[in-house]
């Protein structure tokens, strides 16, 4: 007879009664046949425990069994924490007993200010499955324990339910909405993305941290704690603790994680509310940045799951992935939320735009972090519902772009009425307006190349309607210059602009200037231009806002 223990997960619905995973098998180590499902011999260890009565291991077993063999992935409660060596000194703060401790009163605490005379939120008992009833009784009783919560005799109660997470388990959520609807906002500012990320140019290894139940690290305010009382079917409770789903939360935690790490900000630390990346350009910096930045962790008594961070990583995902023509591929999503209707009418095209988006969020362009010693280049085009941009510079081989930034948008039903020449002079403001903080003031005059052959004599126009002069002298804030490149060439910018509507027909471009002004064209092709131009200084001399153009 063979008898062992294993541990086994509780599955809802399984094709099986039980599944063997990898772990076992490797430990009886069976000889399967996968064509047929059988098991064919069992390994060396299994004969003499388990199967005395059959033949020695180098004869034909003279049975088969059926099996069906698959592996999951362990659970990460049972995988060992891998933390480097250097830095054991800092385990406390890996340390989930030590983590579970209410936080102390801080200055950053957590207040909920409300509009006066407003009335307080008052919510439901949403029905419970028997696995979340379950879980729910569980969360209760560990908050309890850690004095996150208490009983409650608050005249306020939002309501309790469950989300699932990624790993299959469940996230209790507090619905908030009524109790954020009256309460005063705190207006510190959220960092954008793509400027949050220029920053990390240079860099070659990486850390991701994962700080341990962050928005309960920050204590609620004293005299606020009755404002985020909630219900569930057995009682009345309230948090001590910040909770996910107030408004303020992501504001009050960015204060306080900026002001833990401000010391490292810029330098070495990347902080988005509760995402933290630790970036240098050795491995023996990294090591000094992390040991500094753990330390500080332990100051405040901030902890980490280890499972979750990321130990010098060449690469690592931060901040999501940005979709290149969101707006474009979203349009026939957006436009069944306009105007808040009652009713969806759910479409083909509305399916599709559902479906890429899904595909799209599994990939990623390869994008590089702007360098601001080198020129950059715009590429725009405009279609009949859209415009899109591409911001680049040369890297690797000169005559080669790659992308630093995507742009799109979706032109409004005034814009839309623009003839093609105006449309595309939009496309070249809006890029501007996206990437300024990049453009205006940058060491070399950039490059913006259009498929609009008559944007190249925009500086040389006598007569602008009251729209061009605006945008022109939104121009002269930038040193830039316009060149022509056909459409056969523009591909990047046009695939962003084309993805909101099929063109019907194609336009023919409307000159900007009249036609008696104009003798002939001057023109050349930029990608042999750009390969001199990356080795070649610009003069002194050269006119500003002018592309130098080395003698071929």
């Amino acid at each position: 007879m063979h008898v062992e223990e294993t541990t086994f997960l509780v599955l809802e619905e399984s094709m099986a009664d039980i599944i063997l995973g990898r772990p076992w098998l490797a430990q009886h180590n069976p000889i399967l046949s996968w064509s047929t499902g059988e098991v064919l011999k069992w390994g060396d260890t299994c004969f003499p425990g388990c199967f005395p009565h059959l033949p020695a291991p180098h004869s034909p077993t003279p049975i088969s069994l059926p099996v069906q063999a698959t592996s999951i992935e362990s659970p990460l409660i049972n995988q060992p924490l891998r933390i480097p060596t250097c830095y054991a000194p800092f385990s406390d703060i890996f340390c989930p007993k030590r983590a579970s401790k209410l936080p102390p009163h801080r200055p950053w605490d957590c207040a909920i200010d409300l509009l006066p005379g407003e009335p307080v939120p008052r919510g439901r008992i949403y029905p419970l499955s028997v696995p979340e009833e379950k879980a729910m009784e569980k969360y209760i009783k560990e908050a309890l324990a850690q004095g996150y919560i208490r009983p409650s005799t608050s005249p306020a109660a939002s309501s309790f339910f469950f989300v699932a997470k990624k790993d299959g388990g469940l996230r209790p959520c507090i619905d908030y909405r009524a109790l954020n609807q009256i309460t005063v906002k705190f207006r510190y500012p959220l960092r954008l993305v793509p400027a949050a990320l220029e920053h990390l140019r240079g860099a070659t290894i990486f850390m991701k941290l994962d700080l341990r139940s962050a928005y309960n690290l920050i204590r609620i305010c004293e005299g606020d704690e009755w404002k985020t009382a909630f219900i569930i079917p057995t009682g009345h409770y309230e948090y001590l603790v910040m909770p996910y789903g107030l408004a303020n939360a992501p504001s009050v935690f960015q204060d306080f994680i900026h002001e833990v790490l401000r010391e490292f900000l810029h330098r070495c630390v990347l902080v988005y509310i509760d995402n933290i990346l630790i970036y240098s350009q050795s491995l023996a910096e990294h090591r000094q940045h992390v040991a500094e930045v753990l330390g500080c962790l332990r100051e405040f008594q901030l902890f980490l799951k280890a499972e979750k961070c990321s130990f010098h990583q060449p690469s690592v995902q931060f901040l999501g992935r940005f979709i290149s023509n969101y707006s474009s591929i979203a349009d026939p999503l957006t436009n069944l939320l306009r105007n808040k209707p009652k009713s969806l009418l759910w479409s083909p095209a509305a399916e599709e735009a559902f479906n890429t988006l899904k595909r799209a969020f599994t990939t990623t362009p390869l994008l590089i972090h702007p360098d601001p010693d080198k020129p950059f280049i715009v590429e725009v085009d405009a279609s009949t519902t859209g415009v899109g941009a591409v911001l680049s510079q040369q890297q690797g081989n000169p005559s080669r772009l790659h992308p630093c930034a995507f742009f799109s948008h979706k032109l409004n039903p005034a814009e839309r009425n623009y003839d093609i020449g105006n449309r595309e002079l939009l496309a070249i403001k809006l890029a501007l307006e996206e990437w300024r903080h990049w453009l205006e003031g940058a060491r070399h005059p950039f490059l913006v190349l259009t498929n609009h052959k008559n944007l190249e004599y925009l500086r040389a126009a006598k007569w602008l309607n009251p729209r061009q002069a605006r945008w022109a002298l939104f121009f002269t804030r930038f040193e830039f210059s316009i060149s022509y490149r056909p459409g056969s060439k523009n591909t990047k910018a046009d695939a962003l602009s084309c993805m909101f509507a099929p063109e019907e027909s194609p336009e023919m471009p409307e000159p900007i200037l009249p036609a008696d002004l104009i003798i002939s064209p001057i023109t050349w092709s930029q990608e042999t231009l750009l390969p001199a131009n990356a080795s070649t200084n610009t003069p002194p001399g050269c006119p500003p806002g002018s592309q130098y153009i080395t003698q071929a």
